[in-house]
């Protein structure tokens, strides 16, 4: 049970992005308008939405990954989800009412917009773990040196600062070409 629900404040807030995104962008739509109309904050065409959605989130596999581990093949597997979901809710709205009430600019912006919103908050947890260990064992960390500068080396530097245990203070290569460049700050 300890471990649903983590996996449960996940689901809610991907829900909850797909529900801020859809009000965010109508209310964007209408905005220059001199008289908008209102919007609800809860219709069934926002259960159409978020309930598509949210299938098509656990379809495509979303909640899989660990937001420790947010990483760039996230980001693609969320915009996979955006448009997959933008197709899932546009046949669900048009069997609801036919996309009357939709502008579709709405339709155009969703994804981008929910890429954003799923997305920033996954890899600004990463960043904040990342610094959190990086910065607790701070003191304590052992300073070393790393001989090369190539791709192990850049997992080794990533992978040093992630543990926590030690501080990479520098880089030795033999390139010349690398003199003077830092990997994630290392000089």
């Amino acid at each position: 049970m300890a471990a649903l629900v983590p996996r449960l404040l996940v689901v809610g807030h991907d829900l909850f992005m797909v529900w801020l995104c859809w009000q965010a962008l109508h209310h964007l739509r209408y905005a220059m308008l001199p008289n908008p109309p209102s919007f609800p904050l809860w219709s069934p065409e926002i259960a159409v939405v978020v309930v598509a959605q949210g299938l098509v989130f656990w379809w495509v596999g979303l909640y899989r990954g660990l937001w420790r581990f947010a990483s760039v093949p996230d980001l693609g597997n969320i915009l996979k989800a955006s448009l997959i979901g933008l197709l899932a809710l546009a046949l669900g709205l048009a069997l609801y009412n036919r996309l009357g009430s939709v502008p579709r600019a709405v339709l155009v912006m969703y994804p981008f917009v929910l890429v954003g919103l799923l997305g920033m908050p996954r890899l600004m947890f990463r960043a904040w773990k990342d610094n959190q260990n990086a910065d607790s064992k701070n003191g304590l960390a052992l300073r070393v040196l790393i001989l090369g500068a190539g791709r192990a080396s850049e997992a080794l530097v990533r992978d040093l600062r992630r543990s926590g245990a030690y501080q990479p203070v520098g880089l030795l290569d033999d390139s010349a070409r690398l003199q003077g460049t830092k990997l994630h700050g290392v000089p």
